[in-house]
């Protein structure tokens, strides 16, 4: 089991080893109750705080930490990203039961025909403030009320709609982030999607990316 005082770049698993050992030492976390105060300080934006560490990464290095640092402290739901703690086991109930209980899977779909569960909808966006001039209550509803007020014409409408659609699908689709949740470091991999967009074969797409 691991130990308060284990070092972090001895004690991570390789492959998190490797993408997450030198932000977090860079900035000053040595060993494992380093990074627990870290975490436990700054709740789930903690990885916002050390370039280079993804949200995903930051994801597989809690559940890690949970499964494996029990002598080290209790982590709770509040350590994950948000919308990244794993759920607690549902009750088993007949299969149509099931079914009809979970959440709508995303697909690809125009804007106005789009249904997003709640937790990629953006109504609890980690970006989303309390009150907002759009008056807006998900991420669908901020794209529809700045295309009312920044592209009356029609032809701007439909190329301002376009791109706006394309950016809430990638967001939601291939990094399964509410568009209001997602940081400067997140959006800068956009234009590297849209420069791959049809200029690569299907196998080497699949490689990098999920839409």
């Amino acid at each position: 089991m691991l130990q308060p005082e284990d070092l972090i770049t001895q004690a991570l698993p390789a492959a998190l080893e490797r993408r997450c050992g030198k932000p977090l030492e860079e900035l000053g976390l040595e060993t494992l109750e380093d990074l627990y105060e870290c975490i436990a300080n700054l709740g789930g934006n903690w990885y916002r705080q050390f370039p280079g560490v993804l949200r995903e990464d930051a994801a597989e290095l809690v559940r890690w930490l949970a499964e494996n640092g029990r002598a080290i402290g209790e982590v709770t739901d509040r350590f994950y990203p948000p919308g990244m703690a794993p759920k607690e086991p549902a009750q088993e109930l007949p299969a149509k039961t099931r079914a009809a209980a979970l959440p709508p899977t995303p697909r690809t779909a125009p804007i106005e025909e789009l249904v997003l569960p709640s937790s990629l909808s953006g109504e609890f966006g980690e970006n989303r403030g309390l009150e907002n001039s759009l008056q807006a209550n998900n991420d669908r509803d901020a794209i529809e009320a700045w295309l009312a007020a920044r592209a009356q014409n029609p032809n701007t409408n439909a190329q301002y709609r376009k791109e706006a659609e394309r950016f809430l699908l990638w967001c939601t689709m291939e990094l399964g982030m509410a568009m209001s949740s997602i940081t400067a470091r997140e959006a800068a991999r956009y234009p590297k999607w849209l420069e791959e967009l049809g200029r690569t074969d299907e196998a080497a797409w699949k490689k990098h990316w999920r839409l």
